[in-house]
């Protein structure tokens, strides 16, 4: 399958508007899926006390070496495809992307070479979304250096599907992009593709967004997306230095200014994980900034804290576990030195 994959997707655009084109990518979607569910397969089983893995090491080097090939000619076919789709060609700005434009031969779109067909253009493609997929555990697991300098490349096409997602004609790669941006940020070209398209901004308003729903729909699954976000933001605060820039505070007053009900019973759930994991990131820009910054927001500060310390009470009552009892502490007294 692997050798499939680099033999087929350089030759794969050419074919986007023939027949061809859709058991082709079908069959790709397949290879991708089942390299996904394998390379989860492998991390499982050398993360079990009883690994059962049987294959042998140098095997298991070569694999790595064919995946990280694999994944870098999936890192140029996606680059490619999402230029053909939006732009027409590498390096126009964002403002010279497809429009509609009508003449007396009837109304076509501008600067795009993509499929005619709507169920294959590059956001409704799954083989988009399976490329994705791969491509982003293996940039998280594997500690490859070139292979994530390359896919910083990317950065602007994963935040803009990640902003277009869910659409009408989009398929949803928002956890997919997330899994690859935590690997992706591990580098400091990563980090400075990040930053230059935004994705501060993009990721902070869906996490503040489904902070703010959390108050009154306690929704797993959205929660455990808000946690992946917070923990790109977080490690790229962390990378910040002097410290954090002053445009990121914004996320401490916009989180001091939400109304926190807890909830009347119940057990601690992802949602309790997910509303600790932003107080982290509040506490991480605030420890982070200078002293004249933090007497600044000395009051946002106080009403975060309230916040945590409200948040503990309720996880402490619900006998939550003693990973996130130990969290939220830390937050209630590292906020507490800086008020």
């Amino acid at each position: 399958m692997l050798v499939d994959l680099r033999s087929s997707l350089p030759l794969l655009l050419e074919q986007l508007n023939s027949p061809r084109y859709t058991p082709t990518a079908q069959r790709l979607v397949s290879a991708f899926n089942t390299i996904s569910n394998y390379i989860g397969f492998l991390l499982r089983s050398m993360d079990s006390p009883n690994p059962t893995l049987t294959i042998s090491p140098d095997h298991l080097l070569k694999l790595r070496r064919s995946l990280s090939e694999t994944m870098s000619v999936a890192v140029e076919f996606l680059r490619d495809r999402y230029d053909a789709s939006v732009a027409g060609t590498l390096g126009l700005h964002p403002e010279a992307r497809i429009g509609a434009a009508n003449t007396v031969a009837g109304s076509h779109l501008t600067l795009a070479w993509d499929s005619k067909n709507e169920n294959t253009v590059v956001t409704a493609d799954p083989l988009t979304l399976a490329a994705i997929r791969a491509l982003a555990i293996w940039l998280r697991e594997d500690d490859n250096d070139m292979l994530r300098k390359e896919a910083a490349g990317l950065v602007d096409m994963f935040l803009d599907l990640y902003r277009g997602s869910p659409g009408p004609k989009s398929l949803d790669f928002r956890r997919p992009v997330l899994v690859a941006l935590e690997g992706i940020t591990t580098e400091k070209r990563g980090i400075e593709a990040f930053l230059t398209n935004d994705g501060w901004k993009i990721l902070a308003e869906d996490m503040l967004s489904v902070l703010e729903e959390s108050s009154t729909a306690r929704d797993e699954s959205e929660a455990a997306r808000g946690i992946e976000v917070v923990r790109v933001l977080l490690h790229v605060a962390e990378a910040e230095r002097p410290g954090p820039r002053q445009p990121w505070m914004d996320v401490v007053t916009r989180v001091a200014a939400w109304y926190y009900t807890p909830p009347a019973g119940g057990d601690v759930d992802m949602v309790d994980e997910f509303q600790v994991a932003v107080l982290q990131l509040v506490t991480a820009l605030m420890a982070g900034s200078h002293p004249g910054l933090q007497r600044r927001y000395a009051h946002s500060t106080s009403a975060v804290l309230g916040v945590g310390s409200a948040l503990r009470e309720r996880i402490v009552n619900q006998k939550g576990d003693g990973g996130l009892i130990e969290a939220v502490e830390d937050v209630v007294v590292t906020l507490g030195k800086l008020r």
